[in-house]
Order: C-alpha cells, then sequence, then structure tokens
C-alpha cells in the first residue's frame, strides 16, 4: 500500500493570510490540526485515565461525600453540616472540593 504526501498534509484555505497544515493522527491516521501528542481527540481520550487522576492525593482511594440519614445534610468541614438540594450548583461545588487533583499542591 503506497501513500502519496497529498493524502497525510492538506492545507486549508487561507484564514486572515494565514494557512493551517494538517497531519495524520499518529495511531490512526485521522487527519487533524497538529497538536503536542500529534494524536486525534478519540486517542487521546482511549489513552487517558481520568478517575486515576482525580484520585490521587493524600489517601488516594475513594472519594466520600458523607450525608446525614436523619436530617440529610452533607458535611462540609469537621463540625459543619450543610443542607443542599440534590443536583444543586452547592452541592456540586462540595463534591469538587473533596477531589484533591483539582487543588493547587501547597507546599
Amino acid at each position: 500500500m503506497s501513500f502519496s504526501s497529498e493524502q497525510f498534509i492538506s492545507v486549508e484555505p487561507p484564514l486572515n493570510g494565514m494557512t493551517a497544515i494538517q497531519i495524520p493522527c499518529c495511531l490512526c491516521g485521522t487527519v487533524i490540526f497538529p497538536n503536542a501528542a500529534n494524536q486525534c481527540g478519540a486517542c487521546l481520550a482511549q489513552q487517558f485515565d481520568l478517575k486515576s487522576l482525580l484520585q490521587r492525593g493524600p489517601g488516594g482511594g475513594e472519594l466520600a461525600v458523607h450525608q446525614c440519614r436523619r436530617c440529610r445534610r452533607f458535611r462540609a468541614s469537621e463540625k459543619y453540616w450543610e443542607e443542599l438540594e440534590p443536583e444543586s450548583p452547592e452541592l456540586l461545588k462540595l463534591c469538587l472540593k473533596q477531589i484533591p487533583a483539582l487543588h493547587g499542591h501547597l507546599g
């Protein structure tokens, strides 16, 4: 099977006097704009494990948000419980605070 250079590199029409060069994904051959990995979004997604990245940090175990069985409030800190509606922005904020990888490392 032979390939010509026209199959791998395409040039889009000029945008503001500049040309945009496209290359093939290094894994599947889909034509893409160059990026640091030279991979298309689908190939990058297959190699990227977001769950393991987000669970890194102190403890490294499962992340949990605690809710009182009686009053249905959520534990916001060591001594403070907060009443939050399901699927509310406030509950999402509380959940995101539990993910160590989203916080800057204090050294």
